[in-house]
């Protein structure tokens, strides 16, 4: 049976994931990313202190459904559309591990510099043949002191997979 694919954010403590997300926003809260790309970052700046400053990790979820289906050899691509000065995006995968709540410092999760390259993540592990399976890309953007201020553009992640 083939499994269904929905892209989901988790955010808070406990977590809470909201299905499907079509906005996945940076800013200076933990919390949802809301419908648009404009309102929620507007609400929620990242105020630069010091001489960096990192929004909160954004954990962005794939989510298969499908019983008896083994989603293998996963791929997250990212395509990044180019941000002004000297802001910079990192990421990674934590897979399918356990959901850890987003910090506001740097992060240890999302670990590789993005910013100019279309950057790759492959996890070769199976999630399984369970009826839900999750895998986490964790994203952040470290934004030093003198850079623009504004909406920062858009990111596109894409999802591969192998299903047995």
């Amino acid at each position: 049976m083939a499994s269904s694919f929905t892209a989901s954010e988790a955010y808070g403590a406990t977590p809470t994931i909201v299905d499907p997300t079509s906005a996945l926003n940076m800013g200076g809260a933990d919390g949802p990313s809301g419908s648009d790309t404009t309102t929620w970052p507007n609400a929620n700046p990242i105020v630069i202190i010091g001489s960096t400053t990192y929004s909160y990790e954004r954990w962005f979820r794939g989510k298969w459904t499908g019983v008896g289906t083994s989603v293998t050899s996963i791929t997250v691509c990212h395509h990044l559309v180019t941000l002004p000065g000297s802001v910079l995006l990192y990421g990674g995968c934590k897979g399918n591990a356990t959901y850890v709540q987003s910090v506001m410092t740097q992060s240890t999760y999302a670990s590789t510099n993005i910013t100019t390259i279309d950057a790759t993540f492959t996890d070769s592990s199976s999630l399984g043949s369970g009826t839900v399976q999750s895998f986490y890309e964790v994203i952040q953007l470290r934004v030093p002191t003198g850079s623009a201020s504004g909406n920062l553009g858009n990111l596109q992640i894409r999802f591969g997979w192998n299903e047995i």
